[in-house]
Order: structure tokens, then sequence, then C-alpha cells
């Protein structure tokens, strides 16, 4: 389901957040990854073949089909993000989030249309598992 990004955040002409459409996009994600990296000045880079892979073992904790969102805008992926779940050490139920966003289209408001994306998909994930932890939210955004 590809939509509009919401409409009371100013957001880049066109944008529009849609679903992982498969190894068509690792490329841009990798590129996306890398380069919002070295501008923040993090060591860490990944390959096409180390997301593919981390991509290819989909779970009930992590489907990219369901959890992932690419935003582009006139065709350009310019972010990505994406939502997951985990059963931690200390007896939580923590559902996280992530995103990264091309340097060149920072501070546009496709951050925020990502963290509001997921924000609303973690919340529809934990509503959907019963369990007796307690249930928090996670993020680690670099938007």
């Amino acid at each position: 389901m590809t939509t509009q990004a919401p409409a009371d955040r100013r957001v880049p002409e066109g944008l529009v957040l849609r679903p992982y459409a498969g190894p068509a996009d690792i490329i841009e994600m990798v590129r996306i990854f890398n380069a919002s990296n070295e501008r923040i000045g993090i060591d860490e880079r990944i390959s096409v073949e180390v997301l593919t892979n981390g991509l290819a073992h989909p779970s009930d904790r992590f489907d990219p089909a369901l959890d992932v969102v690419v935003a582009q805008v006139a065709e350009k992926v310019v972010a990505y993000g994406w939502t997951a779940w985990i059963d931690t050490t200390d007896g939580l139920r923590e559902h996280r989030t992530r995103g990264q966003v091309d340097p060149d289209w920072e501070r546009r408001g496709i951050g925020s249309a990502i963290l509001a994306h997921n924000e609303a998909r973690a919340r529809m994930v934990a509503t959907g598992h019963a369990t007796d932890r307690p249930r928090v939210y996670g993020t680690r955004q670099r938007l």
C-alpha cells in the first residue's frame, strides 16, 4: 500500500511512503545507510550482501514486506525505516523503530514522516500480540 505523507507535516511535494519492494530497494537502502553514517561520523558501513541477508529471513518479529517503509520523491528513494520487536532479557517486549534519510534530503520532514508511520505500525503490532510482558517503545533515530 502506497500512502502520501501526512498532510499536517511539512514534507517535500510528492513524498510517498511505500512498502519495501524487495531486492530492488536494497542498493538504495545501502547507499542511504552508508551516506548517512558517513555524514554524522559513524564508521559503520553495510554492503548489499549484508542487507540482503538481513532482509531475507522474515519472522513474526520482523517481516520486511510489512515492517519496512521506503520514502521516495519523484521515483527517487530518499529514505527508509523499519520496525521490529524483541523480548528483552530484562523482561520487556520492546517495539523498535529505526530509519535513515539521504543526507541530501535531511531537514525536510521526511524523517518525521517515517517516524510517524513507524510509530503507527508499532502500535498496531503491539495491540495484536498478547504478552504478559510490559511493552515499551524504543528508537535510535538518526533521521
